[in-house]
């Protein structure tokens, strides 16, 4: 939500941030992972964007452990930098909902222009020019229609009609692909999949051009949408899998989210595997599940046992 003040130029963007199970997601989080926000920002100014990231354990050098408040106000000049530095919040049980939620809320406020310049008509149609040409829903109108698409994606009996552009744009794959023109698919812009069904690429290919998935897509694809965002590198939707996964194990499914955070080096998965073993020791190192997995998975069962063990959940 935004509102702006047009008679001195300040604008002000404000942001509300809902995180559910912040100390479950803190326990399972190393020291340099950060949780991040949705991007957001004035119509009018659409180059200035507010994005918060919160690093759950992280740490910020010279912090006074005695002061703890959970609203605090800084002013800094950006100077061409493109985020700001960090500052600690001291973080209090009784700040967390009765979910065990956290809302996070951001203010800030920002001069559209410098003392000795003022915009003019030409600068702001230029930036609501742009906010139009990236609009998630343009987007998702070109692919839908297929509108100046350069290029085909073939896979099983469907076709999806595509553009280069954002498919670089979102995979370092896809990039390396088009950047070589002397590959057939750089040549003939036609890419035949064959080691992923077509609901599952497609699923992947919306989330470039939307940003996000049907929920009830992604829970039901997150397996396969994993080993295909791995494989095409696209860094993001693979975060978004293992965070998914790390915050949603059974008894069923242990073995399979072993197996991938091993496969791919899923540190966050690992640790909600290991955290799992420690919370649910009494009923799940007596079940089939467990004892199937120490048959097939020795040594990974020692060593995911051994790391229960060290860790400190309670």
């Amino acid at each position: 939500m935004f509102s702006s003040v047009t008679k001195s130029g300040v604008i002000t963007c404000k942001l509300e941030w809902k995180i559910l199970d912040f100390w479950g997601l803190t326990e399972l989080m190393s020291n340099d992972q950060c949780l991040t926000s949705k991007q957001l920002y004035d119509p009018k100014f659409p180059s200035t964007m507010i994005e918060l990231r919160l690093y759950p354990n992280g740490r910020v050098p010279h912090y006074d452990n005695s002061k703890s408040a959970n609203i605090f106000s800084h002013s800094f000049d950006v100077q061409g930098r493109s985020e700001s530095q960090k500052h600690p919040i001291n973080i209090q049980p009784h700040y967390l909902s009765a979910d065990g939620s956290l809302m996070l809320y951001c203010e800030v406020k920002f001069l559209s222009y410098s003392n000795n310049k003022k915009p003019d008509n030409n600068e702001l149609k230029s930036n609501h020019s742009a906010l139009n040409n990236i609009s998630q829903k343009l987007l998702n109108n070109m692919l839908e229609q297929g509108t100046l698409s350069d290029c085909l994606i073939k896979i099983g009996k469907e076709t999806i009609k595509v553009h280069r552009c954002i498919l670089a744009q979102n995979s370092k794959v896809f990039l390396r692909m088009f950047e070589q023109e002397d590959m057939t698919e750089a040549q003939n812009g036609e890419i035949k999949i064959v080691d992923s069904s077509p609901e599952c690429f497609r699923a992947m290919i919306e989330y470039f051009y939307n940003g996000e998935i049907a929920e009830n897509t992604f829970e039901k694809l997150v397996d396969d949408l994993l080993v295909v965002s791995h494989k095409y590198e696209v860094l993001k939707l693979m975060d978004k899998c293992e965070s998914f996964m790390a915050l949603n194990i059974d008894n069923a499914n242990f073995s399979k989210r072993c197996h991938y955070a091993e496969l791919y080096n899923l540190t966050l998965l690992k640790n909600a595997c290991i955290k799992y073993i420690s919370v649910k020791r009494d009923s799940f190192l007596v079940s089939n599940e467990w004892n199937e997995f120490k048959e097939n998975k020795s040594a990974l069962a020692v060593n995911l046992l051994e790391s229960a063990l060290k860790q400190k959940f309670f």
